[in-house]
């Protein structure tokens, strides 16, 4: 099935991927195409066009030779930080029901007579009475037994110790319930665990070509990007897909919630790892975010 090509809005361009003598049979036959640019890659040219036509995409097919497209959508958003907090506990993150099933497991004999408002109290209690990390391995059975094996669970039962595994850890999509585990042993045992930080970012972001756009985790670190400084931890990592059009698979790991609060208002979580104060260079800013949104062959 072909894609249904037709006049493309001026905020989506489609890059195709062709040999050199390719292009020049094209430019030199057909001007229906502005290109934008052209880059070496492996004796092939990326060239990304501003529109595309069916016919355009029918006379490329009739050239036999292979063609990659993918429709790229281009966004210009205003960002401005309202508010940036760093916190040591994310609120909710454990429920009342989290609370009298972790009694249990730490062997305390009946939770019905605890009140809810001392659930808490009473768990620290029942998890001092065990070594660190024996208490590490209840917490991180509890909540990550179908992501972790038995040896995994003790390795990091006892690096958990040393270590701020909910920022070290190679599983980026881990890293909320690492920390959430992390805390809640640091308040426990009134330190012995390293005391990590998670960041609280408000902020009003607008597409200001008026286009409306769906907000994603992906879409606000691509925008983010533009207000960070180069040093950033994120930019060092992740320069390529941020800067890109590249899917940027690790942004629903990195960010740990992202909800609206209010008309072009978000708030997100995430570990002051990845995004602190220092990282920001303004309090408002603006760039362009290229999205990958299809890809025909």
């Amino acid at each position: 099935n072909l894609y249904n090509f037709s006049q493309s809005p001026v905020n989506t361009m489609f890059m195709g991927l062709f040999n050199f003598s390719t292009i020049q049979k094209y430019i030199y036959k057909e001007d229906s195409l502005k290109i934008i640019y052209k880059e070496t890659l492996q004796k092939k040219y990326t060239i990304i066009f501003d529109y595309i036509t069916k016919s355009d995409l029918f006379f490329f097919l009739s050239l036999n030779v292979h063609i990659n497209l993918k429709k790229i959508t281009i966004m210009k958003y205003k960002v401005t930080i309202t508010n940036i907090q760093l916190v040591e506990e994310i609120e909710n993150s454990w429920s009342n029901n989290d609370f009298r099933k972790l009694l249990e497991l730490f062997d305390y004999p009946d939770t019905s007579t605890i009140k809810d408002t001392e659930l808490k109290e009473y768990l620290f209690m029942a998890i001092t009475d065990f070594e660190p990390n024996d208490a590490a391995s209840v917490l991180l059975s509890y909540k990550l037994s179908e992501e972790l094996n038995e040896g995994q669970i003790d390795s990091l039962s006892h690096e958990m110790l040393l270590d701020k595994i909910s920022e070290e850890y190679p599983i980026i999509e881990l890293h909320s319930t690492l920390y959430n585990i992390n805390q809640l042993l640091y308040k426990a045992y009134n330190g012995t665990f390293p005391n990590a930080k998670a960041t609280i970012l408000d902020f009003e972001i607008v597409e200001t070509k008026g286009i409306p756009q769906e907000i994603t985790k992906e879409v606000v670190l691509k925008s983010l990007v533009h207000g960070l400084t180069p040093s950033a931890l994120l930019i060092r990592l992740f320069e390529d897909q941020l800067k890109s059009e590249h899917i940027f698979d690790e942004a629903e790991g990195i960010l740990w919630d992202l909800k609206p609060t209010g008309t072009n208002s978000y708030q997100l979580t995430t570990s002051s790892y990845w995004l602190d104060k220092e990282d920001f260079t303004s309090g408002e800013f603006e760039g362009e975010v290229l999205i990958a949104e299809e890809e025909i062959e």
